[in-house]
């Protein structure tokens, strides 16, 4: 397993990932453009030569902001994402590494799938901050490598990474962290007591 820079011969393995991981709306540019584009590397998960995942960073100074991490659907839960993570940590020694993940709110009807994707990124040395960065759609949550993100570098980065994109400037907001954390441990008390109340109605079953 080897973590190497792009090159034209893993296009179109790194494009079918690309495609099937992300939604349209999600993709701003076709990755022949994304590979042009000054201030981002991709590098190549490969196993045998053969891609299994990328990842697409955009630097500004000395941050780092991960737009993309993703891993080829057959070969997912099996630590690969995770081996990327580590090798951007790495790579980046020095630097602070940023990411965005979906709002954890509730009331959305993938909560649980959100607060395991959360989980995913503490597990690999990311963590919840209380900065959200806010689009005309969508909440997100920032995550970075640093305990304690300072906000106005955080911005610099948004605003750089939007320039890059040649998206709309988000806006950032900072909240109250606990509040999403008390409604994440109540949700994983609940998920707990139905898997356990699920666990022994199945043992019932098979006496």
């Amino acid at each position: 397993m080897e973590v190497k820079k792009f090159n034209s011969k893993y296009y179109d393995k790194v494009n079918k990932i690309y495609e099937e991981s992300f939604p349209v709306d999600e993709r701003y540019m076709p990755l022949e453009e994304m590979i042009k584009v000054p201030n981002t590397e991709l590098h190549c998960l490969t196993v045998n030569d053969e891609v299994y995942g990328f990842i697409y960073t955009i630097k500004h100074n000395k941050s780092i902001f991960i737009l993309y991490l993703a891993v080829d659907e057959q070969n997912r839960s099996k630590s690969y994402g995770s081996h990327l993570l580590a090798w951007c940590v790495n790579n980046y020694k020095g630097c602070n590494i940023y990411l965005n993940i979906d709002e954890l709110s509730p009331q959305k009807p993938d909560y649980l799938t959100r607060i395991k994707r959360l989980k995913f990124y503490q597990k690999n040395g990311f963590y919840l901050s209380n900065v959200q960065s806010i689009d005309e759609y969508e909440h997100f949550h920032v995550l970075s490598t640093q305990k304690n993100v300072d906000l106005q570098e955080y911005i610099d980065v948004d605003n750089f990474v939007a320039k890059v994109l040649d998206a709309d400037l988000s806006r950032i907001e900072v909240i109250d962290i606990s509040k999403v954390m008390n409604a994440i441990s109540q949700a994983e008390k609940v998920q707990n007591s139905n898997t356990k109340k699920e666990n022994r109605e199945d043992a019932f079953g098979r006496e």
